[in-house]
């Protein structure tokens, strides 16, 4: 059978361990369990996008007119460092910035000409309706939020990214909120922070929701929004005594709605002294995996917090190790949702 393989917010996650240890929980007289965690730091490109290339830069110079069909931004490029008139109202001269182009905001629908330029492109800013693996360009005015509205087409996971320009992006279903605002970067492409390049939330089937994106400096800009989506076919146990279990060296998948408080059960059965349990997650702020296990009179309760950026690698040493462990997933807190990875050893 093949091996599945769960694509957090879009690439597979590059894994850089850094070893902390952990004091045991074991009573006096007993033969104890050594337990170690490792911080597994996520480095994947998530979901990152190739910036527009909206501008042929031919070096050709025109008079360019451009249709706007409401309000939105105008991208223009030309000579870096130059004047260029228009009739754009508020800006009969237009001042292109010294990496060759200029973002001009237009209240109203109309036809626009800017002068010797090599290109011109109107963005829209009027709040759609967007599908999965579309790219939607997008111009903001005034750091006011737009409103992308989807209809999840599968129950599991999407994943968000926006280029050249980040900002914050929050899920709502309705009016209502189901994040907070959660940081989206531009595409940057430093190993260290490549996880900020697209938030992971989770959806159900059928449900509409929507993107809220808001600038995170400039007053007028455009960007390039896209989402992914990823279905989860989830088997867990809503309690305790419905846990399901996971096979060794065997990938489990789950999801955790947004706006969802439920709690995922599985239970792991080893008959070794050492256990090794793997846990990552595409998420848009945290998702803890507590372990419980108790075997004679020793017991072991201990908590991996999930975040974008991290995973864990838990680690259990000795003769109790044995038996049987439970793991429960849930939300940190109530805007926190996504999807997760299991595996054990």
């Amino acid at each position: 059978m093949k091996k599945r393989k769960l694509i957090l917010c879009t690439v597979l996650a590059m894994i850089m361990a850094v070893t902390m240890t952990i004091p045991a929980v074991a009573s006096a007289g007993t033969a104890g369990i050594k337990e170690s965690v490792k911080k597994t730091e996520t480095k994947s490109d998530a979901g990152q996008m190739t910036q527009e290339k909206s501008a042929v830069k031919t070096g050709v110079k025109a008079n360019v007119s451009v249709a706007a069909n409401g309000p939105g931004v105008i991208y223009v490029v030309g000579t870096a460092g130059t004047s260029v008139s228009s009739n754009i109202p508020g800006y009969t001269t237009v001042y292109i910035n010294s990496s060759g182009f200029k973002t001009v905001p237009v209240a109203t629908a109309g036809t626009y000409t800017v002068n010797n330029v090599t290109s011109a492109i109107f963005m829209s800013s009027v709040n759609r309706t967007i599908a999965s693996g579309g790219t939607y360009y997008v111009g903001n005015m005034d750091n006011a939020a737009n409103i992308m509205t989807f209809k999840a087409d599968k129950t599991g996971y999407v994943a968000v990214s926006a280029a050249p320009y980040g900002g914050y992006v929050s899920l709502y279903a309705g009016s209502k909120a189901l994040s907070g605002k959660d940081y989206l970067s531009n595409g940057v492409t430093s190993s260290a922070s490549k996880w900020m390049n697209a938030v992971c939330y989770g959806v159900k089937k059928g449900k509409t929701y929507s993107f809220r994106m808001s600038p995170s400096y400039l007053p007028v800009y455009w960007y390039a929004i896209t989402y992914q989506s990823k279905a989860i076919k989830e088997k867990s146990g809503s309690k305790k005594s419905k846990a399901k279990t996971i096979k060794r060296k065997k990938n489990r998948y789950g999801a955790i709605a947004a706006g969802s408080g439920t709690k995922d059960w599985y239970k792991i059965k080893t008959s070794k002294k050492k256990l090794t349990i793997r846990a990552t997650a595409g998420t848009n702020d945290r998702i803890k995996v507590k372990l419980y296990h108790k075997r004679g009179r020793t017991s072991v309760s201990r908590t991996l917090t999930l975040s974008r950026a991290y995973g864990y690698t838990y680690t259990a040493k000795g003769n109790a190790v044995k038996g049987t462990w439970y793991a429960k997933v849930e939300r940190a807190n109530s805007k926190s949702s996504g999807a997760y990875k299991l595996y054990w050893k």
